[in-house]
């Protein structure tokens, strides 16, 4: 093994961020390159169990999920770069923290957004969704986005991450991610030209 290989798999295991591939739909039959849809673009992540993959009920806590599938879809050079959903365990004790029956699990789902221009302005909703009953969601209008190299540039912007949480049981976890449930994150990006 090489110095830089030992060295990459030291940066994945320290960090703990685990990459995974999932069902990723958006507005066009998915390609190589890049696919350009007409506002508003629409980009879900499928969260169903694979074969092979492991679910979001096998996820550690204090773990990451990255699904970077997303950033082929773009929109007037708009883009999701990534979708992440972070999984945290709340506690509900004082003192310590001994599992509990009141305790949540908290997801934080997380969308990357850039674009190719200095700065573009957008309306962004990111929710979870079983099928297309919405658990939660969350709109931002007005969202200035950019391209990180743009940065210290007058009139530029950055690329923006906007987060969604969400608190549940591990029972109704469970059931969102059982047979005949179909759960996905759902991200809206419309330009906006005001």
């Amino acid at each position: 093994m090489t110095r830089s290989s030992v060295g990459a798999l030291a940066l994945v295991g320290f960090f703990g961020a685990r990459v995974f591939s999932a069902q990723i739909t958006g507005g066009q039959a998915p390609g190589t390159q890049d696919v350009e849809v007409k506002s508003p673009l629409l980009v879900q992540v499928s969260l169903a169990p694979k074969p092979g993959h492991p679910s979001l009920l096998e996820l550690p806590f204090e773990s990451t999920l990255t699904f970077r599938g997303t950033r082929q879809y773009v929109c007037d050079k708009a883009r999701v770069e990534h979708v992440t959903i972070f999984k945290h365990r709340t506690s509900s004790a004082s003192f310590g923290h001994y599992p509990t029956p009141r305790d949540k699990v908290r997801l934080v789902i997380g969308a990357r957004l850039s674009t190719a221009w200095f700065a573009q302005r957008i309306d962004l909703t990111l929710g979870l969704y079983d099928g297309e009953k919405k658990i939660k969601s969350e709109s931002w209008n007005g969202l200035r986005i950019g391209r990180d190299s743009t940065m210290g540039v007058m009139g530029g912007s950055n690329s923006k991450t906007e987060e969604l949480k969400i608190e549940l049981s591990d029972q109704d976890l469970a059931a969102l991610l059982a047979e005949g449930h179909e759960l996905k994150v759902k991200v809206l990006v419309a330009i906006n030209d005001n």
